[in-house]
């Protein structure tokens, strides 16, 4: 016992003088945390197009800045999703600051693979995109995440006879399926889409009552945009040359008349040149196309039921040559290093027919356009030169039919002998048909897309996938 008081006795001063050395010292403050942007993905590989989850760890009460490295708009969701439409490596990076202004950011990587093409393309017959309304494919291009189409929506007038009320773009994987879409602004009404050589995306078509061309990317977000200085102008086709310098054709009203008009813009989208005919001609251009120096149009005078194909040099002073074909509308144009040849509706109770000129707009040769075991006129809507042959769609009126127009698919070599055909009838519970434009793939395929309508003339998107056979897939 008395031990235990010893120890207690030597404890108590100890205790004493420890109370007086510390107890007038302050506590340290606790660090403050440095901030950190903790985030993560749902996945670290996929195959384009490919849809990702982002999620924030970060403390709350930040704001948030993704930066996907795919040259999209940055995302200020802190939780968010992305689709990235090709193949690459992407650094994603999460920016994040704090209510003091503080910022700490981090990345990761992402790998977005090729589609497996060993999958091939899910394409059994002829695909239908409903849209409650009268919408058709106007035109599409392949870019390297699959397919981009300008599609027209004409409310309640028929695709057949007025331009579209409004348009979406619409983004397809190579399987031909729908994974995003944009509505162009309702002011904004586009006609004609090109891809060039390289790889951009043009529009042309209206904004108002001006003509206009515009640029999109690959993920549907525009780039660019031209706008005409003149007053009740369009645009209804456009083409790109290679000395950088875009040239867009359509027509000027003034009045009641109209006036074919052809402007060039530079690769900038600034205005360099106009050329348009008379006041009084009422007519417009439909087509041009751009063959080195060289820029060839054709124009439609309804009155005369005539058209007539212009050679112009590229700086647009004048035209070397025209040539004038009566009786006749034509539909569309296409020229290579040695012939210019047009495609056009002949006059009721005639045949349609394809017609060859030098570059000189010397007349050729002359054929009607058939097709075996069709004895019903075609009527060409458009024309592409691809590697020594033609690809021609074209509709087929069947008057007292079910199917009261089908489409004809040709690929016709420029010698004058049909390479291929297919005759693509309407689908299921469709009374309509009509293929506006065919177009050959990387994978040397074809994807044709236009309209189809049921007997209450309700117009969907219509596309198909044909082998390098032209047999539909």
């Amino acid at each position: 016992m008395n031990y235990y008081k010893y120890l207690l006795l030597l404890f108590i001063p100890f205790a004493l003088v420890s109370c007086d050395l510390f107890g007038d010292m302050e506590e340290e403050p606790e660090p403050m945390k440095a901030l950190s942007a903790l985030w993560s993905m749902d996945k670290i590989e996929c195959e384009a197009p490919c849809e990702v989850g982002f999620t924030n760890f970060t403390v709350e009460n930040v704001d948030c800045e993704w930066d996907f490295g795919d040259g999209s708009i940055g995302d200020i969701s802190c939780n968010t999703v992305h689709t990235f439409a090709t193949a690459g490596e992407y650094e994603i990076t999460l920016k994040v600051t704090d209510e003091e202004g503080n910022t700490a950011s981090s990345s990761q990587t992402l790998n977005v693979t090729e589609p497996d093409s060993s999958l091939g393309h899910p394409f059994s017959g002829i695909k239908l995109v409903p849209g409650n309304g009268n919408i058709a494919a106007q035109r599409i291009v392949e870019v390297p995440n699959g397919f981009i189409m300008l599609v027209g929506n004409h409310m309640n007038d028929g695709p057949l006879s007025t331009k579209p009320a409004f348009n979406l773009l619409v983004q397809m994987d190579h399987r031909g399926e729908a994974f995003n879409f944009v509505q162009l602004p309702t002011n904004v009404i586009g006609i004609d889409m090109v891809k060039t050589l390289n790889d951009r995306i043009l529009i042309a078509g209206t904004e108002g009552n001006f003509g206009m061309v515009m640029e999109i990317d690959h993920n549907l977000n525009t780039v660019k945009k031209y706008t005409s200085n003149l007053e009740a102008s369009a645009f209804t086709s456009l083409d790109y040359n290679g000395g950088n310098e875009i040239y867009a054709a359509g027509y000027q009203t003034v009045g009641n008349v109209q006036s074919a008009l052809v402007q060039k813009i530079s690769s900038s989208f600034f205005y360099l040149k106009s050329w348009q005919t008379e006041a009084n001609s009422d007519s417009r251009f439909d087509n041009i196309v751009t063959h080195q120096d060289q820029v060839f149009l054709n124009a439609y005078i309804p009155a005369e039921n005539k058209s007539i194909i212009y050679n112009m040099q590229s700086d647009l002073e004048d035209a070397n040559a025209l040539v004038v074909l009566s009786d006749s509308n034509i539909t569309d144009i296409e020229v290579d290093d040695e012939r210019v040849y047009a495609a056009a509706i002949g006059p009721a109770g005639s045949k349609s027919r394809l017609a060859e000129f030098t570059h000189d707009l010397l007349l050729l040769d002359e054929q009607d356009i058939s097709a075996q075991a069709v004895n019903n006129a075609l009527f060409p809507l458009d024309l592409q030169i691809i590697d020594g042959h033609y690809l021609l769609p074209s509709l087929i009126l069947n008057p007292g039919e079910e199917c009261q127009i089908s489409s004809s698919l040709q690929k016709v070599c420029t010698t004058g002998n049909q390479c291929a055909s297919n005759i693509i009838t309407c689908p299921e519970n469709q009374t309509t048909i009509i293929l506006s434009q065919i177009i050959q793939l990387e994978n040397e395929e074809y994807l044709a897309v236009g309209t189809s309508s049921d007997a209450d003339q309700v117009f969907d998107v219509a596309y198909l996938m044909l082998d390098n056979e032209f047999n539909l897939k």
